[in-house]
């Protein structure tokens, strides 16, 4: 544990994202937890070592996110993404790129191929991640963030070709040995790259996604607490 004393105002956040910068580059997990104590002082863990500090959160459900006003904002969605990228170990950014481009952040979005949700899951796919409330904000990402996890994992995390199986199907791009020739498959992989530039993405090479530790996602929860996780990790 670290603990550091008198920062005031945006310091303490400015000086703990250095801080954790600083910690992540020398340990390979890069999940700490951060936490301002009401006599001023910042402590550090690493999230193996705080329980007694934080107890584990899991995303909140539709229910939660929306409270009684319906149908979830735009900013509740980016942080639900933010959320839930950073728990499986993805970036934000290209989880947002992904939700907008599928459904322009509409949880109620059915294509006409029957995917349906933020991230426009088939029916096929969401049994896979036993999914049954395609409009649960949540559990949509949730499911969605699984699959192209396990895609990029498939493709040794060349995203063009993760992208693509998400549109098309692993079997289109396993038989094309690449990005299949379709004109929608095509569009789909270049306008989530480019939305995933504009979400603050960064792409490394020809369709690379992540080679390591690629950057940070920072939450400031109500009750004080700032969680940082690095993103990108291949470990």
């Amino acid at each position: 544990m670290i603990l550091i004393r008198d920062l005031k105002g945006s310091g303490i956040v400015a000086f703990a994202t250095l801080l954790f910068v600083l910690l992540i580059s020398a340990d390979a997990s890069g999940d700490f937890v951060c936490k301002l104590r009401s006599d001023g002082v910042i402590q550090v863990v690493h999230r193996s070592n705080s329980d007694a500090l934080v107890a584990p959160t899991r995303p909140a459900g539709r229910a939660d996110a929306t409270s009684a006003r319906g149908t979830p904002s735009y900013s509740e969605i980016l942080s639900l993404a933010t959320s839930i990228a950073g728990q499986h170990g993805l970036d934000p950014a290209l989880i947002k790129a992904v939700i907008k481009i599928e459904s322009d952040f509409d949880p109620y979005a059915i294509s006409s191929k029957g995917a349906r949700g933020l991230m426009q899951l088939l029916p096929s796919t969401a049994r896979l991640y036993d999914l049954k409330n395609y409009y649960d904000p949540a559990g949509n990402i949730d499911a969605g963030v699984r699959h192209l996890k396990k895609l990029l994992t498939k493709y040794d995390f060349k995203l063009d070709l993760a992208l693509a199986a998400y549109n098309a199907g692993s079997r289109a791009v396993d038989s094309y040995s690449g990005v299949p020739p379709y004109k929608e498959t095509v569009r789909f992989v270049a306008k989530v790259k480019r939305a995933y530039r504009r979400f603050g993405g960064r792409l490394r090479g020809t369709g690379a996604t992540f080679s390591g530790r690629s950057g940070l996602s920072r939450n400031i929860r109500a009750d004080g607490i700032i969680v940082i996780r690095s993103f990108g990790s291949r470990n």
